[in-house]
């Protein structure tokens, strides 16, 4: 049963890993976000340089989906790959970031006065 186990467990290892690849090359199919900021008169090309600077929307491919895992960042790879509480990197998709993590640190500023949905 323990081989089984085993043997499971390394067989899921790829798989995750092309499905995190599969979500990856969706998200980039979409194209450049910064694209929708050239429309606007308002905005100047050094604020959209700043903009894909600030994500890392110029970086390569290999280097932005290794930043969107988490595993890679300003710390060294070992240490990056680690939870925050441990020392690690605190963003990601392998850390549990998925994109709501700004939008709910902002909620839980304003939701402290008075939280919806309470009577």
């Amino acid at each position: 049963m323990i081989k089984y186990v085993i043997r499971r467990f390394i067989q899921a290892i790829p798989v995750l890993f092309l499905i995190t690849v599969a979500c990856f090359a969706l998200m980039h199919a979409q194209g450049n976000p910064a694209d929708r900021f050239a429309q606007n008169p308002k905005i100047t090309q050094a604020q959209i340089a700043a903009f894909e600077h600030r994500w890392g929307l110029n970086d390569p491919l290999p280097l932005q989906y290794c930043k969107w895992l988490g595993i890679c960042g300003d710390k060294p790879f070992l240490l990056n790959a680690l939870p925050a509480g441990l020392g690690g990197g605190d963003n990601g998709i392998l850390h549990g970031d998925l994109g709501t993590r700004s939008s709910m640190d902002a909620w839980s500023r304003t939701s402290s006065r008075s939280a919806p949905f309470q009577r």
